[in-house]
């Protein structure tokens, strides 16, 4: 019956020895079978599409479904935030005629969908392997990241209700607040006053608050230079296509631009350290940046 087939796939997940991890690497071409029989590391959506093929394999109709698990309940603010970190993925099959939710991420990671995503990624892997055998979280008020959680969820409602006050902001608001301001001049001069010495701050420190990673802003800088010279990237177009496309309208082919998508490749989406190797790049830059004149 299908219902002894699911339960040998969950027996599997549950006792070959996987972990639930986001920085798995990269599987090569046969990456079910590496994921499955030799890794067996992976996230959601490496659990999710795992399980469908197995149950498909098996006869049972299954596909993955793509969504959010999770959020946090703010009861300062009295609402729900649910962010791109709670994205997740898990399976539907068709059992007993009618579709059915199973998330097999919950056998190998089941702090994952009991914590949330949030408090789950701030854990270490010693705690969450400690914590996912216990059974318990301690949720003490005393810690530090336990402040840093109440003063963000003190800013997330404050957001959420100016982010209100605008949405519903109508004739009567305006009325509202017009008689405000009226009734409270010199505090409003005072706020004005404030909010301009804050505003000059952030404005002298923007550019050091919000400094790209170095590869990023090496990569900026090739796309400026591309962009100088008549070569504009699509706001669609991913950075590594970019660059191969810049390559190929190199009058010749220029092994900076190589490097760099290689290297690119490697820190983004492998997740190495390519600490060195960017540094050498931005030695090179400068001079390598001026050979850069596509074709006519």
């Amino acid at each position: 019956a299908s219902g002894e087939r699911l339960r040998a796939i969950r027996d599997f997940f549950s006792e070959q020895g996987f972990r639930y991890t986001l920085k798995p690497g990269t599987y090569t071409i046969n990456d079910l079978d590496e994921f499955l029989f030799d890794r067996k590391l992976g996230f959601c959506e490496h659990y999710a599409s795992a399980y469908a093929t197995l149950a498909r394999a098996l006869g049972v109709p299954a596909h993955v479904v793509v969504g959010f698990q999770g959020g946090e309940y703010n009861e300062i603010g009295n609402f729900w935030k649910v962010g791109l970190q709670d994205s997740h993925a898990w399976v539907e099959v068709f059992k007993d005629g009618q579709w059915q939710r199973i998330d097999p991420t919950g056998w190998v990671a089941p702090l994952r969908i009991q914590l949330g995503a949030r408090k789950f990624f701030n854990l270490s892997p010693d705690e969450q392997l400690r914590l996912s055998v216990g059974g318990i979280f301690d949720k003490s008020p005393w810690t530090f990241q336990s402040l840093m959680l109440e003063v963000a969820a003190v800013y997330d409602s404050m957001n959420y209700r100016w982010t209100r006050f605008l949405i519903d902001y109508d004739s009567s608001s305006q009325m509202d607040l017009l008689r405000l301001l009226k009734s409270n001049l010199g505090w409003m001069f005072l706020l004005g006053v404030l909010i301009f010495i804050l505003w000059t701050v952030l404005k002298r420190n923007r550019r050091r608050w919000t400094r790209q990673s170095p590869l990023v802003e090496l990569y900026y800088r090739v796309e400026k230079t591309a962009m100088a010279r008549g070569l504009v990237r699509d706001k669609s177009e991913p950075p590594l296509r970019f660059l191969a496309r810049l390559q190929a309208a190199l009058p010749t082919p220029s092994e900076f631009i190589t490097q760099m998508a290689q290297v690119y490749d490697r820190q983004m989406y492998e997740m190495r350290d390519c600490s060195e190797d960017i540094r050498r790049l931005r030695k090179q830059s400068k001079k390598a940046l001026l050979t850069l004149i596509p074709k006519s």
